[in-house]
């Protein structure tokens, strides 16, 4: 992160020294054990602008660590918390708690998971302006194509080359000469006229040799020198019922072979045979489409899929069903959680409401009554179970914590907690499915049921409906 961007600096090397800026004006310091981070000096309090926490008190000293915030038992020291920062400030520290196995570390703050995405990035990096500039119409009609370039039927690798082609980002020569490269400015492929991205996949030679194979209606003045066009009206062409169902599939592949033949040919010195190339594109695009039709509807993030009922069910034999719901109004008031056990006869086994100190966002709340309800369940000696939550994220950050770094203290405790267990497993359930554990969380909050407390059975004043849940 300290590297120098030097006297004579490449391309790719200033590209890199960029994209680090960027990152280091979104990464915040993650607290592990403390003892790496400067209470006064250092970055770790996030809202909305990362900054350090608001001193209290006019004298103040820079050397201390927020190691010496912490107690020997690897908490946070309220009181001492509570002496040195204003109360929002307090509520956003005790949110994320300590953990003395970890050494603190930087995550992006940007997003509510702790890991940097080219989304959060762009975000970032509109937001950096001090005078946001207005956006023109052409410039609206850009981001609205380049965003039409993620909904398209094909590769994610081919997307990826859309997206670079309509933001400027393929090695041709007058995109070279804007990055301040010394280029030849003519295309190597016809050597008469400017090599720009529309002119390599529209004008040159080989472009306007495949597109007339493939035979689909010009735009009446012929392609034009504008890549943003260009792809506007292919776009058009993929959605024209008239056009062949397997031209219109293969012209992303088209696109692509169209780039990877002028590599070829400027780089290799392999000219291949353009009736050869259309074929492998149409080809390549059937058997891409044929296999999305097979594959079931997945997930999109990495975790397994998270299967959510539209009601609620009982658990295989000898399993136990525990729901759990946190009532997370925002950070600056208390939360309310709730859990209740059920056997695979319907029957509620166990249930407790707890009303805990404000939290920054709902992951954070639901992550806490996560590690209540494992400890409360490996105090009655349960085991075999299956924890079911309404906050698809909680599950997704325990199931594949290495995606969620900014939760690494509660997900690290969370799996020292599921170690203790036979057998348990995590899932997502719908608001219907959850709402008993719901009605009694939501009781602390909206009623003003602040007792504590841990009950066999369910809640008297819910009886009726565990009743008719265990009836279905």
């Amino acid at each position: 992160m300290d590297a120098a961007i030097g006297a004579r600096p490449s391309y790719a090397w200033r590209s890199i020294i960029h994209g680090r800026d960027l990152l280091a004006k979104g990464l915040i310091k993650n607290i592990g054990n403390g003892q790496t981070t400067s209470v006064w000096i250092d970055k770790w309090i996030f809202d909305n602008t990362l900054r350090r926490p608001f001193n209290k008190q006019s004298l103040f000293d820079l050397d201390l660590r927020v190691s010496n915030l912490i107690t020997p038992q690897g908490s946070w020291n309220y009181h001492l918390l509570s002496e040195l920062f204003f109360p929002p400030d307090v509520v956003r520290i005790m949110s994320y708690p300590p953990n003395l196995t970890s050494p603190d570390n930087y995550v992006w703050a940007y997003n509510r998971s702790g890991c940097y995405t080219v989304k959060s990035g762009n975000w970032l990096i509109s937001h950096l302006k001090h005078v946001p500039a207005l956006i023109s119409d052409h410039e609206q009609e850009s981001r609205a194509l380049k965003a039409k370039i993620w909904e398209v039927k094909t590769i994610p690798k081919i997307k990826m080359f859309l997206w670079r082609a309509l933001s400027g980002a393929l090695a041709v020569s007058v995109c070279l000469q804007a990055h301040g490269m010394n280029s030849d400015p003519q295309c190597a492929m016809c050597e008469d006229a400017i090599e720009s991205i529309s002119h390599v996949l529209f004008n040159c030679w080989p472009a306007r040799e495949v597109w007339e194979i493939v035979n689909i209606t010009f735009p009446p003045h012929g392609f034009p020198d504008s890549i943003h066009d260009n792809i506007a009206f292919l776009l058009k062409v993929m959605k024209q019922e008239s056009v062949s169902l397997r031209i219109r599939m293969a012209i992303p592949w088209l696109l692509w072979g169209i780039w990877k033949h002028r590599n070829e040919v400027l780089y290799a010195g392999k000219l291949r045979e353009l009736n050869a190339l259309v074929s492998h594109a149409i080809e390549e695009a059937e058997e891409w489409n044929k296999i999305k039709e097979l594959q079931p509807q997945t997930s999109m993030s990495n975790v397994p899929v998270l299967r959510r009922e539209g009601h609620w069910v009982k658990p295989p034999i000898d399993f136990l069903k525990c729901n759990l719901h946190m009532s997370w109004l925002n950070d600056s008031h208390m939360c309310g959680g709730a859990w209740i056990v059920r056997n695979h006869q319907g029957d509620a086994v166990f249930h407790a409401r707890e009303m805990f100190l404000p939290t920054s966002n709902r992951i954070a709340a639901e992550l806490r009554g996560m590690l209540w309800v494992l400890r409360s369940l490996l105090d009655l000696h349960l085991d075999n179970i299956e924890i079911w939550s309404d906050c698809s994220a909680a599950i997704e950050a325990i199931i594949d914590p290495s995606n969620w770094p900014r939760y690494h203290s509660y997900l690290d405790k969370v799996h020292r907690l599921i170690s203790s267990f036979g057998q348990i497993v995590f899932k997502v359930s719908s608001t219907k499915a959850n709402s008993v554990a719901r009605d009694i969380a939501v009781s602390v909050t909206r009623e003003g049921r602040t007792r504590s407390y841990l009950a066999r059975g369910g809640p008297m004043w819910l009886h009726s409906r565990i009743e008719e849940e265990k009836r279905r």
